[in-house]
């Protein structure tokens, strides 16, 4: 028989992927975050970041300039608002980027738990069930957040490579690791977090101390030479580099909680918050699961009822397909020993811990930082560990029987089943939100049009109050998910300015509230909210505003939005008392 490496006789035979095994997982994540194909923004940053004329629509230069001065995430600040000025008339595909990125980390997230020893069904469970997490919804659907989910997956892509060097890989993977871990810092210093886990995954990896002591000690120490660069150009020690920022833009080595009780309170806040946000309390997924079965029965884009249950189709067919390969499974299994589900438990267990509590410091150490939705991707990677640590263990100990095992494998399908479909209901209602939220964007620009057809030449649109909800769930955690651009002060100018094809109108916000962005009113005009215009002012493509940001009454347009989402005109009668109720 001839020996040649040609002869396919002797060649090692791959093992075909199945179908099944990547068409569930992608028609989830889709149906889950590109359910209105796109369809949910822009909002809040997105209308600051969108550098484009309001009269033709050009995108202006700054767009792929923005900030590169200056060293507070300068890729982010590269990255992001090229995407959000660029395709401005294009947010299907602005949102696809995102979408992508978050799937992209559940890739990679499976992949660290196929290195790590997981079977497939534990891996599958955990990467998915972090794939349709609602709480981390602005990830995907927030271009203004698109940065994040690309510096998480990069973070990811880090301990691969140091899971790699710890089975035997090459040490030169330590400068691609090195040059990762500064680009990882230089979109979002958050999943920068993710490389705490290193020494305890590479001990996990190695098979050898002398080998676990090179996989850790070299990874790590390119980490620190990575992150360590950003953190000096951020801090200004470079002259010329990060001239002019403030405390905050210089990021949070300027702003580092030194006191005890500061320290103490700043743990308080974070802990109450994350709480209330990575576990759903005060009724945020019962409001998301009603708002998804409103966008169920309306389909993608409102288009009809119909197009949903096309999609369901399409999800039971790929679930039925995986089905038979269950019992393959089973009969690969094999029971873990003692000894095996102990290291198992014990480096899971510690794993996600480190990733969990890790991802939680930045919150802490970042001076006035809130715990917003989206700083829960790192600990919920940590989440996703415990879970895929106990299914594991779980089912190769329920191998003990043959009949208990496929039981058990049979129970964790339908329990895993049943949690990934409620979160993507929850994460379809979360689109439903943000799209709910475009539309009504879209009337309330037509209708302010309607209302002041024509603004003198430098006006200023002032919003006096906000009372419409575009998501009337009951759940007040839900509803204020989905704030408007005139409900957030750095994006009414922007939303205004388009709705005019006009560069000199200016648009002051106002909260969810009756209470006016306004501090007096007399005969020389009205006197705006500092706070109020520093936000609108900021980008220096509106028009400027000088102290002590005075308006007179024949350039100030008073309007105000009722609870059925209609936008009328305020008299000054009408303001006075307003801004009265205001200062008691």
């Amino acid at each position: 028989m001839d020996q040649s490496p040609d002869n396919p006789e002797i060649q090692p035979q791959r093992r075909r992927v199945h179908p099944s095994l990547w068409l569930l997982p992608v028609l989830i994540w889709v149906f889950a975050w590109y359910f209105h194909l796109g369809a949910t923004g822009p909002w809040s940053d997105d209308w600051f970041f969108q550098f484009t004329s309001p009269e033709t629509g050009e995108p202006h230069r700054y767009a792929v300039m923005n900030w590169t001065t200056k060293h507070h995430r300068p890729l982010h600040h590269m990255f992001m608002p090229f995407l959000e000025t660029f395709f401005a008339d294009a947010r299907w595909f602005a949102v696809f980027v995102s979408v992508v990125g978050h799937g992209l980390c559940a890739l990679l997230l499976w992949l660290l738990l196929k290195g790590l020893g997981f079977t497939r069904l534990p891996r599958d469970a955990g990467a998915l069930a972090w794939l349709v997490y609602p709480v981390i919804f602005d990830i995907p659907l927030w271009v203004a957040a698109v940065s994040t989910g690309y510096a998480l997956a990069l973070a990811l892509l880090v301990l691969l490579g140091c899971m790699r060097i710890a089975k035997g890989g090459s040490l030169w993977l330590a400068v691609p690791i090195g040059l990762a871990a500064y680009t990882v810092c230089a979109l979002n210093e958050q999943p920068a977090s993710l490389f705490a886990a290193i020494p305890i995954m590479t001990i996990a990896c190695a098979d050898s101390w002398k080998a676990r002591l090179r996989a850790t000690l070299v990874p790590t120490f390119a980490c620190v030479i990575g992150v360590g660069a950003y953190l000096v150009l951020s801090m200004g020690l470079v002259p010329g580099v990060s001239d002019g920022l403030s405390d905050v833009e210089r990021g949070s080595s300027a702003r580092l909680i030194t006191s005890g009780a500061e320290l103490r309170d700043s743990w308080n806040l974070t802990r109450d918050q994350a709480n209330s946000a990575m576990l759903m309390q005060n009724g945020f997924l019962r409001g998301a699961l009603k708002l998804g079965w409103s966008a169920l029965k309306t389909g993608p884009l409102h288009a009809g009822w119909g197009f949903s249950l096309i999609w369901i189709a399409l999800i039971a067919f790929a679930a039925a397909l995986r089905l038979p390969r269950l019992r393959s499974e089973c009969r690969e299994s094999k029971p873990m020993r003692w000894q095996d589900a102990t290291r198992q438990g014990f480096v899971g267990g510690l794993l996600g811990l480190v990733v969990f509590f890790a991802g939680l410091v930045p919150v802490l150490i970042i001076h006035d930082q809130d715990f917003y939705t989206r700083l829960a991707c790192v600990p919920a990677i940590g989440l996703a560990i415990w879970f895929a640590t106990v299914l594991e263990i779980l089912l190769r100990n329920a191998m003990l029987s043959r009949r208990l095992g496929v039981a058990v494998r049979i129970g964790v399908v339908v329990c895993t089943g049943a949690l990934v479909a409620v979160w993507s209901v929850a994460c379809i209602g979360m689109q439903e939100g943000l799209h709910r939220r475009v539309l009504q964007d879209r009337s309330e620009a037509a209708q302010l049009a309607r209302l002041v057809p024509d603004p003198p030449e430098g006006a200023v649109i002032v919003f006096c109050s906000y009372n419409h909800r575009v998501a009337q769930t009951g759940h007040p955690q839900t509803n204020r998910k989905f704030p408007g651009a005139v409900n957030v002060t750095w994006a009414t100018t922007r939303f205004v300015q388009r709705a005019y094809k006009r560069w000199d109108v200016l648009g002051i916000g106002v909260w969810y509230t009756s209470r006016p962005p306004v501090l007096s009113v007399d005969d020389r005009g009205l006197q705006l909210d500092p706070a109020m215009v520093h936000d609108t002012t900021m980008n220096f493509l509106n028009p400027p505003l000088p102290e002590p940001y005075v308006v007179p009454w024949d350039r100030a347009v008073l309007v105000g939005v009722d609870s059925e989402g209609t936008v009328h005109r305020i008299t000054r009668a009408e303001l006075e008392p307003m801004v009265a109720r205001r200062h008691r």
